[in-house]
């Protein structure tokens, strides 16, 4: 993690040109230069010095911060904005209220450990039991019961037990390990069960880990450097026991915001998103597909690499028929990034707003995203808006569009 004066070194990089402000999503919303790469960047220089006191303005500020990294992209004068944001938030993060550190140590505690899993499992059963009127009314209010609705019982899917698609080419039977974060197994099993479905069918087993495993990213973006480190080093020394025994064992990941976690951090490790493996072996290319009428909106997360978004492109492309859309609102994020989806600020939630407000707008079929940050956040504002559109993974779309054998 950067030192003080490292941290300010960072921050002399930026020659506060500007060229960053229309990238930037809750500059687009806020207009506020606080709310900038290059006001945020002017803030963290002068915080670093001892000029300015970590108070709830410079906190909400940094927090609000999505790490969609668009500013750092178009950067000419390549200024690591990444580091600075992290490190900014990590130098600033013993500062905040105790209650508040203790409520972000907690959420990323119960995320990422499996007695947290099993207390969050428990604890949204035990929701499901009040009156649908009463637990709908305070999920619209609070954030963290708006996500435990979503959250289901565990299920365990061995292979086979999964419908078949019908391809024109022989398979081998191989063993693939499936990465599904902390949270995929915990918010996600619908599009776990369709890798699977897929893996299955193409005569290959699925590995998951035995424990949960984090990319780190959570506590990064928290601020809480060393904890994510640590948590990302764990899960590489998996990736790397696994491959002892399995010298060919390849991980597949399905969330954009992991993927670029390990490919960016855990480059001695072999992972590589589940769309561009499909694409890169050309498994589908003699699928047979049902075909659709369906307008599909796609939702590009900020966390996603030009070549999984091509990957997701080729694959719903091959699908007869569908009407595939996207988000024409002029902004490039949902405001999930980082913690904001656990703990979003104002103007995170005013990003949010605005992509309802298109999705209201255009009232499409299904919505696909590819991150599971991005799409609990969307389902959550499409809920308070009274918006019955559904948001799954890409995969999941595919998966019910391949004929079943």
């Amino acid at each position: 993690m950067p030192t003080t004066q490292e941290l300010i070194q960072l921050t002399d990089q930026c020659v506060l040109c500007g060229l960053c402000l229309p990238h930037c999503p809750t500059y687009q919303v806020s207009q506020n230069e606080a709310e900038s790469p290059r006001g945020r960047i002017s803030l963290v220089k002068a915080y670093a010095a001892g000029q300015l006191e970590p108070d709830r303005a410079l906190q909400a500020h940094l927090a609000s911060c999505t790490n969609c990294l668009k500013c750092q992209t178009v950067c000419p004068a390549k200024v690591s904005y990444e580091q600075i944001i992290d490190g900014a938030r990590n130098l600033q993060s013993a500062s905040k209220p105790l209650a508040r550190r203790i409520l972000q140590a907690l959420s990323t505690q119960l995320m990422t450990h499996a007695y947290g899993h099993k207390l969050l499992r428990l604890i949204a059963s035990s929701l499901r039991l009040l009156p649908t009127a009463f637990h709908t009314s305070i999920a619209r209010s609070t954030r963290w019961v708006s996500l435990l609705k979503k959250i289901r019982p565990a299920k365990h899917h061995p292979t086979g037990r999964y419908r078949t698609v019908r391809l024109e080419h022989d398979t081998q039977l191989n063993t693939l390990g499936v990465f599904p974060g902390c949270s995929g197994e915990l918010f996600d099993q619908t599009t776990l069960a369709s890798i699977q479905g897929i893996l299955s069918t193409l005569g290959y087993q699925s590995e998951l880990p035995k424990r949960i495993l984090c990319c780190g990213a959570l506590d990064q973006h928290n601020g809480h450097l060393t904890k994510a480190q640590q948590r990302l080093q764990r899960s590489v020394n998996h990736f790397r026991q696994q491959t002892q025994i399995n010298e060919q064992l390849t991980w597949l990941t399905f969330a954009s915001g992991c993927s670029r976690q390990l490919q960016q951090h855990a480059q001695a490790v072999q992972t590589i998103d589940i769309m561009t493996w499909l694409t890169k072996h050309h498994y589908l290319d003699n699928a047979q597909w049902k075909g659709t009428q369906q307008r599909v909106l796609v939702h590009t997360p900020c966390s996603i690499n030009a070549t999984d978004r091509q990957a997701m492109l080729t694959l719903l492309e091959q699908i007869p028929n569908c009407n595939i859309e996207f988000f024409n609102d002029g902004l490039n994020c949902c405001g999930a990034g980082g913690m904001q989806l656990l703990t979003p600020q104002t103007v995170n939630l005013q990003l949010l707003e605005r992509k309802c407000a298109y999705i209201q707008d255009t009232m499409p079929d299904v919505i696909v995203s590819p991150n599971i940050g991005c799409s609990l956040h969307l389902q959550t504002g499409l809920e308070q808006a009274g918006l019955a559109v559904e948001v799954i993974h890409p995969v999941t779309f595919i998966y019910r569009q391949l004929v079943i054998g």
